[in-house]
């Protein structure tokens, strides 16, 4: 980040209302507070949220994902050649973005590259070691897949994804399906994040 007045934190209970603002603001999905509950208490996903120092308790940009290990039989046309992790025992680790965003006021400043990259290294982390995902880790282990579902209108959005080095897989169909019009179908994109 280029913004030294922006910390990143794990979500705590107290701001899931905000957060769920801001998600509303910013994505078309509407989530309900189920989801948000997850995010808190499944040791598999984790959500992140950034937000300047002088207001820590106001978000102004999220990231949430899940972990799990990659398989062969995962049904992702790319992963069947995903990479084995260095010990070459244990698979690669999967993340899969499941929301992220910022404010406009504070978009173009690496937040949302910061988000997906602290994101990824907590999960992967916590999961290797089965610490809590709080702790920061040093760095990304380098088979780390990273999968995630952008709106096909969202070219921004598609953009950024293909900077932090992933790439369109396929076209998904309908996979908005909550939405009750506007546009519902999404681009898979994967691979693993560039230095």
């Amino acid at each position: 980040m280029s913004s030294p007045d922006i910390q990143i934190r794990a979500l705590k209970a107290s701001d899931i209302p905000q957060l769920c603002q801001l998600h509303s603001a910013l994505l078309p999905v509407k989530y309900p507070p189920a989801f948000f509950l997850q995010l808190l208490v499944n040791s598999t996903r984790l959500c992140l949220i950034a937000h300047s120092t002088t207001s820590p308790n106001t978000p102004i940009a999220f990231v949430s994902a899940a972990i799990q290990r990659a398989t062969e039989d995962l049904p992702l046309p790319s992963l069947h050649k995903c990479p084995v992790s260095p010990d070459k025992e244990t698979p690669a680790p999967l993340v899969t973005i499941l929301t992220l965003g910022v404010s406009p006021s504070h978009q173009r400043q690496g937040i949302a590259r910061a988000l997906v990259r602290s994101v990824t290294s907590r999960l992967c982390s916590s999961s290797a070691h089965s610490s809590p995902p709080n702790v920061f880790p040093r760095s990304i282990p380098a088979a780390t897949v990273i999968v995630a579902q952008v709106a096909t209108s969202n070219t921004a959005g598609q953009e950024f994804y293909h900077r932090l080095g992933l790439r369109t897989e396929k076209e998904l169909r309908g996979a908005y399906k909550t939405l009750g019009s506007g546009q519902k179908d999404a681009y898979l994109v994967v691979g693993q994040i560039t230095v």
